[in-house]
């Protein structure tokens, strides 16, 4: 076999190992984006309780714009009651003033393919600077609507 032929033969076996390594990256980039579709697909499809929670977390840390996207878009007089409690929670925080939920607890009493009744108390803990922590427990009964497979509010809890 002259050197050549040797070099030709070397230069396949060296393409042929790219075209694995390309094949092997595209497989794994397929995967990848499979994993991906999987995890946007499971977070999409909230429970009652999981948007229940995800609204006290984004009232906690005063995220207006998260928990806005858990209130039905017709709702327009829910949006703007929520806006301004959002707007009167900012300006608590600046005076020193702030909130926490704890002792969560959420529990459905019913559901339907589209609307579902949450039992929701917690604990509010009001702490203000200088002046220590007042706890206000609280127990009331949520009503969410499914809309395009998520749990949204149609009335803004109070």
């Amino acid at each position: 076999m002259s050197a050549e032929c040797m070099v030709r033969a070397g230069g396949m076996g060296h393409l042929f190992v790219e075209l694995f390594n390309i094949k092997k990256a595209r497989f794994l980039m397929l995967v990848l984006l499979a994993i991906g579709f999987l995890y946007v697909g499971c977070a999409e499809a909230a429970t009652p309780e999981k948007t229940v929670n995800t609204f006290l977390d984004a009232y906690e840390a005063l995220d207006m714009d998260k928990a806005l996207r858990l209130v039905v878009p017709e709702a327009a007089g829910e949006r703007a009651f929520l806006e301004t409690r959002f707007e009167v929670r900012r300006r608590m925080k600046w005076q020193g003033i702030s909130f926490s939920y704890t002792n969560r607890n959420i529990s459905v009493l019913s559901q339907t393919e589209d609307k579902a009744t949450v039992s929701v108390s917690f604990d509010e803990e009001t702490t203000v600077v200088m002046g220590g922590k007042k706890t206000k427990s609280v127990d009331e009964t949520w009503t969410l609507v499914k809309r395009d497979g998520k749990w949204l509010f149609v009335e803004v809890p109070r």
